[in-house]
């Protein structure tokens, strides 16, 4: 009899099977709770491989190259600048005389109603655009270093606004003199210098974040705490970053006055800062600038706290590397990030609030051992 009952229960399970009634075990999807990796980094939306942040990106602006553009920075220009809130990335060099540029960088500069004032090109800029293979917007560009460095270049594309047909942006009445009322639109660039050049990334930059970013819901504080921070370009160029609790970003106060938007009135905030000493050179002309990428310490800022860090890069087509003291990778929070690559002959005048302990060693100080 028992003989019988088994020979039944094989014949029932059989029947099961066949017609799908039986659960079969996926090993793909028992290992992550039912669901795979691949659909769950879906439910996120695209992911921004400049913020680290999901749900970003429109479908049409995944797989594309960044947009990178040449901004005025020079003090009477500043209360001039607009559309810094919409890059995902903004760097800083120094270039002459004493003063900075920056350079905004898109994952989708589409949604950028107007950016400005534009600037030219400079040296070191080239060299961090194309390590993003970003396609490399200015207005005019220096022609006895920037401009051959730039064409010797393999798959490097820069977009010269002064070249182009006057379509393409627009000189807005500011108060300033001419040089200092360039503006664009994002939407309008992105369609130009896609249709001009390649529009998708490198295969060997495809999928890769410019960090290690952390997840976007767990972000970290680590180090001590930093309510600001002052470094120096030159001897009277200066930025402060300023921590507001409330949004968890740092304001920038260049020349230690708050900035906003000139058309928005939006605050200039950022999720972090990173502060890293480079030295800098001056060409065989004496004025021109460019500073040297190779590597060296700084500071990391976020969420209210600063760590010192170190830093490499190499040559043009290396990325920015970032790593704790002890040589691990950093860990950085998803969100927008400003990076300021100050002279080293400068760290010491730093300024941290509130100051590290005395014991504590700072990046100032290391990068002129």
């Amino acid at each position: 009899m028992k003989k019988f009952y088994a020979l039944i229960s094989s014949a029932i399970n059989f029947a099961l099977l066949l017609s799908g009634c039986v659960e079969k075990t996926d090993p793909v999807s028992e290992s992550d709770g039912g669901q795979s990796a691949v659909s769950i980094e879906e439910d996120k939306g695209n992911l921004n491989l400049l913020t680290g942040i999901y749900g970003e990106l429109d479908d049409s602006a995944v797989g594309k190259r960044p947009v990178a553009v040449m901004v005025n920075n020079i003090s009477t220009a500043q209360p001039v600048q607009t559309g810094l809130n919409d890059a995902d990335v903004v760097f800083e060099c120094l270039v002459e005389g004493g003063i900075s540029r920056l350079m905004a960088v898109f994952s989708d500069i589409s949604k950028c109603e107007r950016l400005g004032t534009i600037r030219s090109a400079r040296y070191s800029y080239v060299q961090l655009a194309k390590s993003l293979d970003a396609i490399y917007v200015h207005c005019g560009m220096d022609d006895r270093y920037t401009r051959p460095y730039a064409n010797e270049l393999d798959n490097f594309d820069f977009f010269d606004l002064g070249a182009q047909s006057d379509s393409l942006s627009t000189r807005i009445k500011n108060g300033l003199a001419y040089e200092h009322t360039l503006y664009i639109n994002g939407k309008t660039i992105a369609d130009a210098v896609y249709d001009k050049y390649r529009s998708s990334i490198s295969s060997d930059l495809s999928g890769k974040t410019l960090f290690n970013f952390n997840d976007p819901d767990k972000k970290t504080a680590e180090g001590n705490e930093c309510t600001s921070i002052k470094y120096y370009m030159s001897g009277d160029n200066y930025s402060t970053f300023t921590y507001d609790a409330d949004t968890g970003k740092y304001r920038r106060c260049p020349f230690g006055k708050a900035q906003t938007d000139y058309f928005t009135d939006e605050k200039f905030e950022f999720d972090n800062v990173f502060v890293l000493y480079a030295p800098t050179h001056e060409f065989s002309d004496g004025y021109h600038v460019r500073t040297d990428l190779d590597g060296g310490s700084g500071y990391y800022i976020s969420n209210g706290k600063i760590k010192e860090i170190k830093w490499s890069k190499g040559d043009a087509s290396d990325r920015l590397t970032l790593k704790n003291t002890d040589g691990s990778e950093l860990s950085v929070n998803a969100g927008t990030s400003f990076i300021a690559f100050p002279d080293i002959n400068l760290s010491s005048k730093t300024v941290i609030e509130p100051a590290p302990a005395a014991s504590e060693e700072s990046a100032a100080e290391s990068v002129n051992d």
